[in-house]
């Protein structure tokens, strides 16, 4: 996509390799991991050695900003996205908890108790010691507060529900109480592609609340802004995947393009060509990519049986795209700008709704009256 209506198939060509040059995306004074194996292996990270070093009092005054920030970015929305506001790259703001070489860390008053610590320690791989960081909490009038100086407000900050570990261009959203399933959400634009690049930051607020949600929901949730074909491959082939949302460029026969401008077709994931396994667990497969659903019963073939296929015929643009992943929009409004996918009552929402619905066992589509706050 070129601009809010242009189409996903303009100036795209194969090269050799990428110049991406893997600029950060995350604010400056934000720990994050990076370098882990790229494989879907939790307990593989390498954690960076480095880490921005702030006064005490300049954090204090940043955390608080962040939260406004967050609180704000959550509440317009905009078309225009703004990388380093969005709540996800900003982990001690969200998640309230973060990884960081070998300790993860804990705003003030807001470390797990011993169960859900359990669940840190397993997730990370490592015998983890646990510090807490520089950060003071954010007092309901919004000003920084120091450990100890209101313990009986400590003792009410809501527990931590995820943490997120960064590697380059993918962001790893790790459950405190996992349900064993994992999501994938990838972007297939061309890395370093400026055009490309103006897309993808123009959904990735709307997909990004997904993502929250999804963790939020007890899922392990992959989010890469730059899916390669090793990335597709990863995601397709781990038994634990249960959803996959790629959004992209097809080249209007039904394949689509990696970040690394390779085209995966149908039959790359044949089970007699490779001879592995599509993940039997797959109950959701999303190709927002123009004319990827011109080969829907190649890609059903190739999917295990009972698992959802979205895609769209024709072309797609930036308000389609925005359209099926903003679960915020009406009925009405579906009905009078539809998405163009296949199935135009459906959104991205409704796709992980199914999958959290038959995990805690009832009926894709009943009525849940758990369902976790997103913020909206």
């Amino acid at each position: 996509m070129e601009g809010e209506m242009s189409d996903r198939t303009f100036g795209r060509k194969k090269t050799a390799a990428s110049n991406f040059s893997n600029r950060s995306l995350v604010s400056p004074t934000t720990p994050t991991l990076a370098n882990p194996v790229r494989g879907f292996g939790l307990a593989t990270n390498n954690l960076i050695q480095t880490q921005t070093e702030l006064s005490t009092d300049q954090q204090e005054a940043e955390s608080a900003n962040e939260q406004l920030l967050e609180q704000q970015a959550l509440r317009e929305k905009p078309i225009t996205h703004d990388m380093s506001r969005i709540s996800l790259r900003r982990p001690q703001a969200s998640a309230q908890a973060f990884t960081h070489g070998s300790d993860v860390y804990f705003g003030e008053g807001k470390a797990p108790e011993n169960n859900e610590l359990t669940h840190v320690v397993q997730q990370t791989g490592n015998q983890n010691s646990i510090q807490r960081n520089l950060l003071g909490d954010i007092s309901p009038s919004g000003t920084a507060s120091s450990d100890g100086e209101d313990s009986s407000r400590l003792a009410s900050l809501s527990r931590p529900e995820y943490i997120i570990a960064q590697s380059g261009s993918r962001y790893t959203l790790l459950p405190l109480q996992p349900n064993g399933q994992t999501l994938y959400f990838f972007y297939g634009y061309e890395a370093g592609n400026s055009s490309d690049q103006a897309a993808r930051d123009s959904e990735a607020p709307f997909i990004e609340d997904d993502v929250i949600y999804a963790a939020r929901s007890g899922f392990t949730v992959v989010y890469d802004l730059e899916g390669t074909a090793g990335n597709f491959a990863e995601a397709i082939f781990n038994p634990s995947t249960y959803g996959i949302y790629w959004s992209g460029h097809g080249d209007m026969q039904g394949n689509i393009w990696t970040s690394d401008n390779i085209l995966i077709r149908p039959e790359m994931i044949s089970r007699d060509r490779h001879g592995g396994q599509v993940s039997p667990n797959l109950r959701y497969f999303i190709l927002a990519a123009c004319g990827s659903a011109q080969a829907q019963q190649a890609w059903q073939l190739a999917l295990p049986q009972g698992c959802q296929f979205e895609g769209w015929l024709n072309l797609t643009s930036n308000r389609e795209g925005v359209d099926f992943t903003d679960s915020a929009w009406s009925e009405d409004l579906d009905q009078l700008f539809p998405h163009g996918g296949l199935h135009p009552d459906r959104e991205l929402r409704d796709y992980i709704e199914d999958v959290r619905r038959e995990g805690a066992g009832r009926e894709p589509g009943a009525t849940d009256t758990t369902v976790p706050t997103t913020g909206r």
